[in-house]
């Protein structure tokens, strides 16, 4: 419970009209979309989910340099030491990025799974009509 308490308080305080906000969630917008538009083009998706992956690692540095310099782009100090806003408003929208992508391969997977037991069963199919034939030309 006191973590939603802390969670409602941070979505308050924030100015959601900073520029630097906005760029953020224009970025993870823009990602999403690369992502929906790529989701046929695997290689493309791998390349995302690593370059995400990368930069999720890289929070801590980033929220560490964000916390000392937070003056040259925002208005308050978000950048707390446990790492509560980055991991909100950055780390968050990141995941779920990638959750998306696993997502879309885990349903190309499927899709791909249902396309070969479709043809396996096609395949049978025929053996059986050429062995059920060959009896009855005996």
């Amino acid at each position: 419970m006191a973590d939603l308490q802390l969670f409602k308080q941070v979505i308050e305080k924030v100015d959601w009209t900073e520029p630097w906000l906005l760029a953020l969630m224009g970025f993870h917008t823009l990602v999403f979309v690369l992502i929906v538009v790529s989701r046929r083009h695997q290689f493309v998706q791998a390349t995302i989910l690593a370059l995400l992956g990368i930069l999720c690692v890289a929070s801590e540095n980033i929220n560490e340099w964000a916390a000392i310099n937070y003056q040259t782009f925002a208005a308050q100090q978000y950048f707390d030491a446990g790492g509560f806003f980055i991991s909100l408003v950055y780390s968050a929208p990141m995941i779920f990025n990638c959750l998306a992508i696993v997502v879309s391969w885990l349903y190309v997977t499927w899709q791909l799974l249902a396309n070969l037991a479709r043809a396996k069963a096609k395949q049978r199919s025929k053996e059986y009509r050429s062995l059920v034939d060959r009896k009855k030309q005996k």
